[in-house]
């Protein structure tokens, strides 16, 4: 082991262990025994009994959880500094999971004597070891997403040979120095450093070590074909970037079939798409992610900053999400909120919502700009009043779609450059729908679907959509696996309120009685809610249920005070979006400038 490497290795046992007990940091050295595993090969298996945990010195491990059948559920990812299996030595039951290399890692292996001595010996590590495991259970308990540490190495693989690597490497480079150093490493690089003959792997793996563990960021440049080096660097990977451009072929070529046969199944680093284009709307996305098979992908134009620092906070675990909760005519507010993250100079890297913050969501991933939304909304939507036998519900939902398709049109989801989801409801499986892809304009339409106001929507044929609200009204969960560790402002503007009592409307109600009492100018108004209210309310209900897990999952959850307005008042427009302005402001301020 290198000097700079027994270091390294010093400083990251003083880190976890606590250096106020130096012989224990020496008998730990002394009886280091090191594990290497190459990208795929296993640790250990589901069900093997437990003997030894394992401190992490560098690379990245995937934690699964293996079903009867050949599915894989992803639980977790960790990475340098963290320890893996321990639970099983504290519980000595059989390993709960199944923990694999997802790229090259060298692990410290830590035996029962040594990990119990280590637990009495040192308060540090037994302080570090509960707070994990309690952040451990938190995170599988309150969200589906799976948690992940964050990333430290990046490979750059271009889809087609002409794509040229050096320009947009140095371009991340420079977004992600806002959160830590970085090193980049081309096949020239190591040739400068080793010498122009191939080094042996075990030298070419340790000055590769001390590479990244000298930044915090470690960015690899593949060569423009499949090559050992290209092989290397997706071996290196936590995360590998594919590189295309958009004028370019947008199907595999040869450097991606190998990388594919490669992997096995669930073995593979996360991979994301990027798409590089001048041009300012993207299009046909479609045919780079059909025959691919990546988690995400992103729009960069060549040249525009913020693309690549939008990129940059996603790689560091810094993508900022937005949720818009519906709530009728109130959820215009979303308008003023968003109008006062972006004169805060807060990114929005990835939006959604539910109802009329699916609809608020998605008009801003189009235009990214609050006073286009705005304008959007004055001059496309139109009061729905287009009144119905209501044998499915109260309206046709002719104006409804006209105002959503003309503002909205023919973008698809995909086409976005900031992410973008829009929550529904399956009536016939009684469950969510996520739309991430397809039309932004049918996305929108189905999670307005109030039911008994609006028609609901037909899905593949067989499957009804309707209101995301009756499930779940401020997604928060969901746009945590969008942005991983990212922070998340979720925005609430549902009054929970009790509904006016009225002593007229119980089991039995006369519709005439209650209508004479609005036309007759001398009668006492009546405090009852309308039809139009109880269904609204009706749809809220079951979605209250998840909203103290969501506000537990939001860093920031905004409750927006907008008693005043009806649920229908959208002449309003103005008002309302005043109100979310001036009731945002200072909580986001304050919130943001509490982050530096």
């Amino acid at each position: 082991m290198s000097r700079r490497r027994e270091t390294r290795v010093l400083d990251l046992l003083e880190s976890l262990f606590g250096a106020d007990d130096p012989d224990l940091i020496r008998d730990l050295q002394a009886e280091l025994e090191t594990v290497t595993l190459k990208a795929g090969e296993t640790l250990f298996r589901q069900h093997d009994l437990p003997d030894a945990a394992y401190l992490i010195l560098s690379g990245r491990l995937r934690v699964v959880l293996e079903s009867d059948g050949s599915e894989e559920r992803v639980l977790n990812e960790v990475g340098r500094g963290e320890l893996v299996g321990e639970m099983a030595l504290l519980t000595d039951d059989p390993r709960s999971a199944t923990v694999f290399a997802i790229r090259d890692t060298e692990l410290a292996r830590l035996t029962p004597e040594t990990f119990f001595r280590i637990l009495q010996r040192s308060p540090r590590f037994h302080s570090h070891l509960t707070s994990t495991i309690v952040r451990r259970l938190r995170r599988q308990s309150s969200a589906d997403s799976p948690g992940a540490s964050p990333l430290s190495s990046i490979a750059l693989v271009p889809t087609h040979p002409s794509v040229a690597l050096e320009e947009l490497a140095a371009q991340i480079a420079e977004a992600l120095t806002v959160f830590g150093t970085v090193v980049q490493l081309g096949k020239a690089d190591v040739q400068h450093a080793l010498g122009p003959e191939p080094p042996s792997s075990s030298r070419l793996a340790r000055w590769l070590q001390d590479q990244e563990e000298s930044a915090r960021f470690t960015l690899y440049r593949a060569d423009s074909t499949w090559s050992p080096w290209t092989e290397l660097c997706a071996r290196q990977a936590d995360r590998v970037l594919l590189v295309g451009m958009a004028d370019g072929p947008a199907q595999p070529e040869e450097i991606e079939h190998r990388l594919v046969n490669r992997w096995s199944k669930g073995r593979s680093p996360r991979r994301s798409l990027v798409i590089v284009s001048d041009s300012p709307s993207p299009r046909e996305t479609e045919r780079w992610l059909a025959p691919r098979d990546v988690e995400d992908h992103f729009h960069l134009r060549r040249d525009v900053a913020g693309d690549t620092q939008r990129l940059a906070r996603f790689l560091a675990g810094e993508a900022v999400g937005v949720v818009l909760g519906g709530g009728g005519a109130s959820g215009l507010a979303h308008i003023g909120v968003i109008r006062a993250l972006q004169e805060l100079g807060i990114p929005i890297d990835a939006i959604g919502g539910t109802s009329i913050g699916a609809a608020i969501g998605g008009m801003f991933a189009r235009s990214e700009s609050w006073r286009e939304v705005l304008e959007s909304w004055r001059s496309g939507f139109r009061p729905v009043r287009d009144y119905t036998w209501p044998a499915v519900a109260l309206t046709s939902g002719r104006k409804l779609n006209q105002s959503i398709f003309g503002v909205l049109g023919e973008t698809r989801i995909e086409d976005l450059r900031t992410s973008y989801f829009a929550l529904s409801t399956n009536l016939n499986r009684a469950e969510p729908v996520v739309s991430t892809s397809g039309g932004l304009a049918a996305a929108v339409r189905a999670s307005v679907s109030l039911p008994g106001i609006f028609p609901p929507c037909l899905m593949d044929g067989k499957d009804y959509l309707v209101d995301g609200a009756l499930l779940n009204n401020v997604p928060v969960d969901v746009m945590r696996s969008l942005v991983g560790s990212g922070p998340i402002i979720a925005v609430d503007v549902s009054e929970v309120s009790d509904l006016a009592a009225d002593e007229r409307i119980s089991s039995q109600a006369s519709g005439w009685k209650l209508l004479w009492n609005r036309l007759n100018p001398f009668a006492a108004r009546s405090p009852a809610p309308s039809m139009v209210g109880l269904l609204l309310r009706s749809t809220l209900v079951g979605s209250l249920a998840a909203r103290n897990r969501n506000r537990d999952l939001a860093d920031l959850y905004l409750e927006l005070p907008l008693g005043r307005f009806g649920l229908l008042e959208f002449d309003a427009v103005d008002a309302i979006v005043q109100q979310g302005y001036e009731s945002s402001l200072e909580p986001l301020r304050e919130w943001w400038q509490g982050r530096d």
